[in-house]
């Protein structure tokens, strides 16, 4: 009796395990590994938002370069028996793994797939308190190639952002700000882009300057009110304003280095003797540049 109660324990327990060991484990079972027909390499591409502009490599007893297919699928048919390694490549991606080596066979082919992940290159451009350096570039420069291989501007809060890198090669990146008088630190940095984002920042030290002096008329008399305006011709929109206090004093402070035009401007009175302003180069603190205004207030005399 205890003998046909184990038979049927055994019985019912390899029922129940069969279709384990003929179809697997988990809701609904297995699929088989995916193949390709024989002198066929199939190539697979995950991860990137369009597929069809990732290039393939396919090197072995031929070497085929194309794109890889806008659903992320790419075969190359009938290719010799052998080992041949895939390489697939995408500015701004790296892939895992980043090659594969398949055999393809009279009666068998390949499949390598590959996943791709995005990276950025990526920082800001301050000052030392922290300010943005709006119109400063970042420029990338392929240290093997020695060419400029992207560049960008950074925004108002001193943000860039490097984009069509390639994963694996080095770059030198260095800042710059049309303005010029900037130091940066540092002046340059190296980065090898490998299948993740980097951040790369720089902080710009603006030799300041200040300029400053009194108007005054011809008779002596402090003339307040004047607006004096400081603009680069060469950098549209680039202006700096100040104004003559009661006592005829003004002053520009916190200039970076370079070329001004000075043009003072009292209501109507625009001094047309000096419409083009007055040219000063801003490489150190100037005092006592004081303006003279005739009482007519219809000429100015500028002098150190």
């Amino acid at each position: 009796m205890k003998t046909g109660i184990a038979r049927n324990i055994l019985l019912f327990t390899l029922g129940a395990l069969l279709p384990l060991f003929l179809f697997g484990c988990g809701g609904g079972g297995g699929s088989a590994a995916e193949t390709a027909p024989a002198n066929t390499i199939l190539v697979k591409v995950s991860g990137v938002a369009n597929p069809g502009v990732v290039r393939l490599t396919v090197a072995g007893t031929a070497s085929i370069s194309d794109n890889c297919g806008g659903s992320g699928q790419k075969s190359f048919p009938g290719l010799a028996p052998g080992n041949y390694v895939v390489t697939p490549s995408l500015e701004g991606y790296a892939f895992t793994p980043a090659s594969r080596i398949v055999t393809v066979t009279g009666s068998a082919g390949a499949v390598a797939d590959f996943a791709g992940t995005k990276f950025e290159v990526a920082g800001a451009v301050r000052a030392a308190n922290l300010a943005g350096l709006s119109g400063a570039t970042v420029t990338a420069t392929d240290v093997v190639a020695g060419s400029v291989a992207a560049t960008a501007v950074c925004d108002a809060s001193g943000a860039y952002t490097l984009s069509g890198l390639q994963n694996g090669r080095e770059y030198l990146l260095t800042p710059h700000h049309p303005l010029g008088g900037i130091t940066f630190t540092p002046a340059n940095r190296s980065v090898t882009p490998n299948g993740a984002d980097i951040t790369a920042d720089f902080t710009g030290d603006v030799a300041a300057y200040g300029l400053s002096g009194t108007i005054r008329t011809d008779t002596g008399a402090a003339v307040s009110g004047v607006i004096l305006t400081l603009s680069d011709p060469l950098v549209s929109g680039f202006i700096y304003t100040a104004v003559s206090d009661a006592t005829g004093k003004y002053a520009f402070p916190g200039l970076p280095e370079r070329y001004y035009l000075l043009t003072p401007k009292l209501g109507a009175y625009s001094y047309p003797g000096y419409a083009w302003g007055d040219a000063i180069l801003m490489d150190a603190t100037v005092t006592g540049h004081d303006i003279q205004v005739p009482s007519g207030g219809n000429t100015v005399n500028f002098g150190l």
